[in-house]
C-alpha cells in the first residue's frame, strides 16, 4: 500500500483558522413601548434569606428610567419608596453585596438608589468609576 502525503501548505494560506466573528442581529437600541416602570437595572431581594450577592453591573449605558416609581418595599416605610427617576436600584431584605462599575448613567434624579433596613445592609463597590452626567445625585441610600 502506498501512503498519500498531503501537499505542503501554500505560502498564501494561513495555517491557523481565522477567529470566529460574533455579530448581533439585535439593533443597538430598542425604544421602549411604554414608560419604564422600574430602574434601568433593578435588583430586589424581597425576603430574608435570598442570596443576590456578587452581581456585577458594568459597562452599561443607562438612560432615564423608573418613570412609574418603585414601591415594592413600601411596607417598610415611605423612605423605601423610590418615586424619582433612577438608573440602578438595589433594594433588599437580605444582605446584598454588588459591584457597580464603569457605567454611564444619564438623566436620572438618582444614578444609584440603595434601600434596606439598617440591620440588613446593601454593600456596593465601584460607584466612583461610573459616569453620571445630567444626574441630580450619584447615590441615595434609604435605611
Amino acid at each position: 500500500m502506498e501512503r498519500s502525503q498531503s501537499a505542503p501548505p501554500r505560502a498564501d494560506t494561513k495555517s491557523e483558522p481565522a477567529a470566529p466573528t460574533l455579530t448581533s442581529t439585535r439593533p443597538p437600541y430598542r425604544p421602549a413601548t411604554g414608560p419604564p416602570g422600574l430602574a434601568g437595572v433593578t435588583i430586589h431581594a424581597h425576603a430574608p434569606g435570598e442570596n443576590l450577592n456578587d452581581n456585577v453591573i458594568t459597562g452599561n449605558m443607562i438612560g432615564t428610567n423608573n418613570l412609574g416609581g418603585d414601591s415594592d418595599f413600601a411596607s417598610l416605610g415611605t423612605q423605601f419608596v423610590d418615586s424619582a427617576t433612577t438608573g440602578v436600584i438595589v433594594a433588599a431584605m437580605s444582605p446584598v453585596t454588588v459591584t457597580i462599575t464603569h457605567n454611564t448613567i444619564n438623566g436620572d434624579t438618582y444614578a444609584v438608589w440603595l434601600g434596606s433596613p439598617a440591620a440588613v445592609g446593601v454593600f456596593v463597590s465601584g460607584l466612583a468609576t461610573n459616569a453620571m452626567p445630567n444626574t441630580d445625585a450619584p447615590e441615595f441610600a434609604a435605611t
